[in-house]
C-alpha cells in the first residue's frame, strides 16, 4: 500500500464495525485508541447465516460468522485477549461519538509489527517502554494493571503524553510478549497427556565462547523509589519471586519447589573456584543502620496442624552427599576467621546447641554445634 504520514510500509488497515456496549454511555472515538473483537458474538454483519447457508441475522457459536472478526468494542476483562488493533486517524476522530448500542464503521491498524501512532498516557522511551491494553481504557497504558495485556513497544521518546493521553509511534504486536497470567485468570494446562514430562517454558542454549560473560537467563531489578512505596516488602522478592501451591498428591522419593542442578560432564575442567549456587550481598555506600536482620540467606518454615512430617523429620536445612565418590570434608568452609565471627569462649556452660543429624554412612546419628556465651 502507499506510504502515509505516521505509518510505514508494513502497515495494514482493516475496516471494522464499532458497536458501543458501554452501559448507556456515549463513547468518543480517538485516533490510536485500542479496540478488541467481540469474539463471542453471534451477530451477522453481512446478513448471512453461516450455519444454514441462508439469510439470517445470527449464526450459532461454532461457526465463523463475520461478526467475530468485524465487530469491535472497547477493551474489557472479557475480550481483552481478542485485541483487534488501534483506530486510524480520520477527520472524525476526537470529535465523533457513538451512543450506547449504536455503531460506526472505522479503520484499525492491525497488530502485525508495523510502527503506527497509538494513543497512550505513558511517558515513552524509544524501544523500551511497554504499552498495554486495559479494561475500559481508551488509550494504552503500563502493563502493571489488573489483567493488562502488553501489545506494543514505544518507537519514539515522548514525555509530553505522561498522564495526558496523546499520540506516540509504537511497534504494535502482542506476540512480542509472553502472556501467562493476568489477575486470577491463569492459563489452563490440559492434562490429557499425563505420561510425559511437561515444561511450560524452556531456555536451552549452548555456547562455545572463550571470553566474556555467559548467562542463559538474567533477571535484574533496580529499585529507585522510597521504602514506603514498597509496601509488599522484600518477602515477595525484588528480582525474583516463585511460589508453588500444592493441593494434589505428590508421589516419588523426592520433591522440591525449586531445584537447581549442575552437571559436571566429561571434558569439564574447573581451574578456579566453583560453587553450585552463590548467594551474596555487596554493600557500597548504603545506609544499613536501620536494618534489624541482615544475611545473604534466610530459611523459613511453618508447619500448621496435627499431620506434620514424621517425627524428627522437620529441618531448616537438609545436607546430603550422594554417590560413591569423595564426600565433603566438613559442614562448611570459612574464607577468613571473620567470615564466621570471632568469639572468645568463656567458662560459662554451653547455653544452646544446634542439632545436626547424619542419616547415612559412617558415624550416622545426631551431633551438635555448641553455642557458648561470649566473653
Amino acid at each position: 500500500m502507499s506510504v502515509s504520514f505516521g505509518t510505514n510500509t508494513n502497515v495494514v488497515k482493516k475496516r471494522v464495525k464499532f458497536v458501543n456496549t458501554n452501559s448507556s454511555a456515549a463513547v468518543t472515538l480517538y485516533a490510536g485508541m485500542p479496540l478488541c473483537y467481540q469474539f463471542d458474538t453471534t451477530t451477522n454483519v453481512l446478513g448471512w447465516d453461516k450455519e444454514n447457508s441462508e439469510e439470517g441475522t445470527t449464526t450459532a457459536e461454532g461457526y465463523q460468522n463475520e461478526g467475530k472478526f468485524m465487530i469491535v468494542d472497547l477493551p474489557d476483562d472479557d475480550n481483552i485477549h481478542a485485541f483487534a488493533g488501534v483506530a486510524v486517524a480520520n477527520s472524525w476522530t476526537g470529535s465523533s461519538t457513538v451512543a450506547d448500542d449504536e455503531s460506526k464503521w472505522l479503520d484499525v491498524y492491525i497488530p502485525n509489527g508495523a510502527i503506527v501512532p497509538v494513543r497512550t498516557d505513558q511517558s515513552c522511551t524509544v524501544g523500551r517502554t511497554i504499552l498495554a491494553i486495559h479494561n475500559a481504557e481508551q488509550h494504552l497504558t503500563g502493563p502493571y494493571g489488573t489483567a493488562g495485556r502488553p501489545v506494543a513497544v514505544a518507537w519514539e521518546t515522548n514525555t509530553d503524553v505522561d498522564g495526558d493521553a496523546g499520540l506516540v509511534l509504537a511497534k504494535l504486536d502482542p506476540n512480542m510478549f509472553l502472556y501467562q497470567k493476568g489477575d486470577a485468570a491463569a492459563l489452563v494446562i490440559d492434562d490429557q497427556d499425563d505420561g510425559n514430562d511437561f515444561v511450560l517454558n524452556n531456555i536451552n542454549v549452548t555456547t562455545a565462547q572463550t571470553d566474556g560473560r555467559f548467562t542463559a537467563f538474567e533477571i535484574k531489578a533496580a529499585i529507585t523509589s522510597t521504602a514506603s512505596s514498597q509496601s509488599g516488602g522484600c518477602g515477595y522478592g525484588l528480582a525474583l519471586y516463585t511460589e508453588t501451591s500444592i493441593s494434589g498428591i505428590l508421589s516419588g522419593s523426592q520433591n522440591a519447589s525449586v531445584s537447581h542442578w549442575t552437571n559436571l560432564n566429561a571434558g569439564a575442567d574447573l581451574t578456579s573456584q566453583f560453587f553450585g549456587m552463590e548467594i551474596g550481598i555487596y554493600e557500597s555506600g548504603a545506609d544499613l543502620s536501620g536494618c534489624g536482620f541482615f544475611a545473604p540467606l534466610c530459611l523459613r518454615m511453618q508447619i500448621d496442624g496435627t499431620n506434620g512430617p514424621t517425627a524428627k523429620r522437620q529441618y531448616q536445612m537438609y545436607l546430603r552427599s550422594d554417590g560413591g565418590g569423595s564426600h565433603p570434608d566438613g559442614l562448611f568452609a570459612a574464607y577468613t576467621v571473620g567470615s564466621i565471627g570471632m568469639v572468645t569462649k568463656s567458662s560459662a556452660a554451653v547455653s544452646h546447641v544446634i542439632p545436626i543429624e547424619i542419616e547415612h554412612g559412617g558415624g550416622a546419628g545426631t551431633y551438635y554445634l555448641m553455642v557458648s556465651d561470649a566473653a
